[in-house]
């Protein structure tokens, strides 16, 4: 066998044992996270209406209506979410933003993502906030942050978003490019979405997606409130209009 071989043996030995080292890593997540919660089925209440669903507003639950409520409600809510989820000894001024359609939300996936915050993230859990995007979303995701709850003993482990005044698709394929009409209804409300958080709001946030399973927390490994790493900052300065290609961002990004 050639050296060339051996060294190619070697390398692919490496490839396999990183593999199967972060795939123990999520197994022991979830192995820790509370088999009840993970796996028993979710019992959700009867759908109610926007106007009953309005009524259940809280300092972990909030409906943009028809009408809008006023911008400074939105701008108070949002702040005492944070209020509550940062610790005295964080300087992080950021939310962690998420969203789920109804399929999604009653789904593994969601379950999966919150297991894993449990687990290895709770701070991040705490600085939740996850945008309903229909109705049933919202209901099935604030009987989930209830069920999260008892991890805590506290209030609900996480707040929920609901804007009344959109109409999404509730289907799992809304998030799939191949389903383009509702794909691209949903990326344009989720752009709006930003925006508002960014102009209206005035807050700092990392998004996710929900099919993702946390090892680490991505607040504080993610260099909040900056939001990036401080030597991708820099990087950013030095290039025109601050663009630095995704290949590159690659490497200032730890694995979270």
């Amino acid at each position: 066998m050639s050296k060339r071989d051996r060294r190619a043996i070697a390398a692919a030995a490496v490839a396999v044992a990183a593999v199967v080292a972060v795939a123990l890593q999520v197994w022991a997540a979830y192995a820790r996270a509370p088999a009840d919660i993970a796996r028993r089925p979710l019992h959700t209440p009867p759908l109610p209406d926007d106007a009953a669903l309005l009524a259940l507003a809280s300092p972990s639950f909030f409906v943009r209506s028809v009408p809008p409520p006023a911008p400074d409600a939105e701008i108070a809510w949002f702040a005492a979410v944070l209020a509550a989820a940062r610790p005295a000894d964080t300087p992080s001024s950021s939310l962690l933003i998420a969203s789920a359609n109804a399929e999604v939300a009653s789904g593994p996936v969601a379950k999966n993502m919150l297991c894993s915050l449990a687990t290895n993230a709770p701070r991040a859990l705490a600085a939740l906030v996850v945008w309903a995007t229909d109705r049933a979303a919202a209901v099935t995701l604030l009987a989930l942050a209830q069920e999260f709850a008892g991890l805590r003993g506290g209030p609900p482990a996480f707040a929920v978003y609901y804007d009344a005044t959109v109409s999404l698709p509730t289907d799992k394929g809304s998030y799939k490019a191949s389903s383009r009409e509702s794909f691209f209804k949903l990326m344009e409300a989720r752009n709006a979405f930003f925006a508002r958080l960014l102009n209206v709001v005035g807050i700092d946030f990392v998004f996710s997606d929900m099919d993702v399973a946390f090892l680490a927390d991505p607040l504080a490994d993610l260099n909040v409130p900056l939001g990036v790493p401080a030597a991708f900052a820099d990087a950013a300065a030095t290039r025109e209009e601050g663009l630095v290609p995704l290949k590159e961002l690659q490497t200032f990004l730890p694995d979270i």
